[in-house]
């Protein structure tokens, strides 16, 4: 299948350069571009460049000679990119398609995310094995294993960049590489309990997971190769970074019955779930409550709300140090189901 072309404007204004974040519903969503898009059969590449930024930017501009051209291709797109340096000639800026703008000198270009590409895909099975066995009609206790296997992981990815200089020279590069390799997984351990009296249930359960035993498997590298060295010191830091660590998640329901016929289930639940890195602060823990209302007919309406809390750090321009966030977030869940 023939590339499409499409135009990109380079829009500048004194030692600044317009550069719009994709809208986040898009291909890419809040990647940071240069505005243009795909020229239409019987239109030239000046003619396309100005129609887009018409439309997605409500401005007109001048054209001015092409600076830089580049090959882009991943699983969604195949297309050649024209990059034009542009001037506005009138129009005041409207976002008709992008989610926001920006006037950017040279020198803060690798503040922003702009357009790459990265696919990945993995590959692999493992065996699992575990019993449940039961003392009592109160008390059930289940046990399974997870045996540590490979993952089979392809990348394929594309990194592009252009750069302008004050006397109007340009340069770019295109890079498109493929990795293979494989990632060996830790063992998972799970403990579950669970007993019930009367109406009520209680549950709990436990997973046990070394995060620091994952490691790229190095089998099928040659021994003391730039590749093997590479991938042996990867691992050291996977061991150093990462810990074992213990989830924990537990639970109780509650029939209240009215009548013989009629009844409402009170459910509440709560976690913790630790981070695998062994200096992180980004532990979540969960907490739910929930309810249970049989409806006339054969039907169940469902209720549940979730709060979670973590801490996550995170960097931009202005922070570049980080900065220590502390989220919470709440979900409202309703279900309905029918019994046949």
């Amino acid at each position: 299948m023939k590339p499409e072309n499409v135009v990109a404007a380079v829009i500048k204004k004194d030692n600044s350069y317009l550069i719009a974040q994709r809208n986040r519903n898009k291909y890419m969503g809040l990647k940071w571009e240069f505005p243009g898009g795909q020229v239409e059969p019987n239109e030239t590449f000046h003619e396309a460049l100005s129609r887009e930024i018409q439309e997605e930017l409500n401005i007109n501009i001048n054209v001015h000679e092409k600076i830089a051209e580049e090959k882009y291709k991943d699983d969604a797109i195949d297309i050649i990119l024209h990059y034009f340096l542009c001037t506005k000639k009138s129009g005041t800026t409207r976002l008709n398609e992008h989610e926001n703008i920006a006037w950017i000198e040279k020198k803060d270009f690798n503040q922003y995310d702009l357009i790459q590409s990265l696919i990945t895909k993995t590959k692999g099975w493992n065996v699992r094995a575990g019993f449940k066995t039961s003392a009592n009609q109160w008390f059930q206790l289940g046990l399974a294993l997870s045996l540590p296997y490979k993952l089979n992981v392809k990348e394929n990815h594309g990194t592009s960049e252009v750069l302008l200089f004050d006397n109007g020279d340009s340069s770019d590069a295109t890079e498109f590489g493929r990795y293979d390799y494989q990632v060996i997984m830790p063992t998972i351990l799970d403990l579950g309990i669970a007993v019930t009296v009367d109406n009520l249930a209680i549950s709990t359960s436990l997973r046990y997971k070394d995060w620091g035993s994952t490691k790229f498997n190095l089998e099928n590298i040659e021994n003391g190769s730039e590749e093997y060295l590479l991938f042996e010191q990867e691992n050291k830091n996977l061991k150093y970074s990462y810990r074992q660590v213990v989830q924990f998640r537990g639970g109780a329901e509650y029939l209240w019955e009215f009548s013989d016929t009629f009844g409402m289930t009170f459910r509440a639940g709560g976690g913790l779930l630790p981070s695998p890195e062994g200096n992180s602060k980004a532990d979540q823990s969960f907490l739910s409550l929930g309810l249970g209302i049989p409806i006339p007919q054969s039907m169940m309406l469902d209720m549940a709300y979730i709060i979670k809390n973590y801490e996550k750090k995170s960097s931009d321009s202005f922070t570049p140090s980080g900065t220590l966030e502390k989220v919470s977030t709440g979900r409202l869940l309703l279900n309905i189901s029918y019994l046949f």
